[in-house]
């Protein structure tokens, strides 16, 4: 599916005026998936412009505006199990969230509610020493998760599956510039 968290944004942007910007970090510091889960009488100061003065919306809004779309992508990401004949509650494991609003409080109890299955946020695999704390996040479950398949299946004498005609440091050296800034 072509959608993720920057639809989540984009959605602020239009609902509050304000800047991309800005929409990522309220989604970041008041942003919930789940509009249960928010009091309904609190209020957050909304990034203004000069001239506009101050201005305040409802944590509520903020949290209606991500559940609609949160929702929406499941409801999509529901037609795909479906489709592949893994709907009706066919995925007894249940689904693991990642990616960088996988954090967001709520989005594992909108998801649960949804999928009617076990869902958890993935994280990067435990026991992994030399990680830094935010590559540790659910943003980078997948991402890291990619590295260490490849680096069994390299372990094992085996390459990882990918055909590439090239040098292998040319395939891999912008994940190695990457990985650098981390470690």
């Amino acid at each position: 599916l072509k959608y993720a968290g920057a639809h989540v944004t984009s959605d602020l942007v239009q609902g509050l005026g304000v800047t991309q910007s800005d929409a990522e970090r309220l989604k970041e510091r008041h942003g919930a998936a789940y509009t249960p889960l928010v009091d309904a009488g609190e209020m957050i100061s909304l990034p203004s412009t000069q001239g506009q003065g101050a201005r305040t919306a409802s944590r509520e809004l903020v949290a209606h505006i991500i559940h609609q779309r949160v929702d929406e992508i499941f409801q999509l990401v529901g037609r795909e199990f479906e489709r592949a004949g893994y709907g009706g509650g066919r995925l007894p494991a249940g689904v693991v969230l990642s990616g960088g609003t996988a954090h967001l409080p709520g989005m594992v109890e909108l998801a649960r509610e949804v999928f009617a299955v076990p869902v958890r946020a993935g994280h990067p695999e435990l026991g992994i020493s030399g990680l830094v704390d935010s590559v540790q996040a659910p943003r980078y479950a997948v991402p890291v998760g990619l590295v260490l398949y490849a680096a069994r299946k390299s372990a094992q004498g085996g390459a990882p599956g990918v055909m590439f005609g090239g040098r292998p440091e040319k395939l891999f050296a912008p994940l190695k510039r990457w990985l650098q800034d981390f470690f």
